[in-house]
């Protein structure tokens, strides 16, 4: 038996490239949301509509802070790369800091905003 590596299921790889279009698809899907079933009157309530509907809130936004998760990752690995091209370990430039943090093999980034809407005007 040959030892195959594993393929991962769900998500695409970090560095896959897609098309605006299918971005936009994706988008599409994920955003697209459902009109909620309503209860018929006369009938009992199969559930307690407030706590269902909280539910169902909380889920949409978590799945979208998920989402927005992973595009932020995805944006420091660059920015950290960005940072080791241009062979950085600080940057300041109106209102906003990046910053090389060795022991975890990340950055930090800060925008103070007063800073930066001073400079762009």
């Amino acid at each position: 038996m040959t030892d195959k590596p594993k393929k991962k299921r769900g998500r695409p790889p970090k560095n896959a490239a897609f098309s605006d279009d299918a971005k936009k698809a994706i988008h599409e899907i994920h955003t697209n949301k459902k009109p909620r079933e309503q209860s018929l009157p006369g009938m009992e309530d199969r559930q307690i509509s407030e706590l269902h509907d909280k539910a169902l809130q909380y889920a949409e936004i978590r799945d979208e802070r998920m989402r927005l998760n992973g595009e932020e990752v995805e944006l420091k690995t660059e920015l950290l790369g960005l940072m080791k091209k241009h062979k950085k370990e600080t940057y300041k430039y109106n209102g906003v800091e990046i910053n090389i943090v060795h022991e975890e093999e990340s950055i930090r980034v800060r925008v103070r905003q007063k800073e930066a809407d001073e400079a762009g005007q």
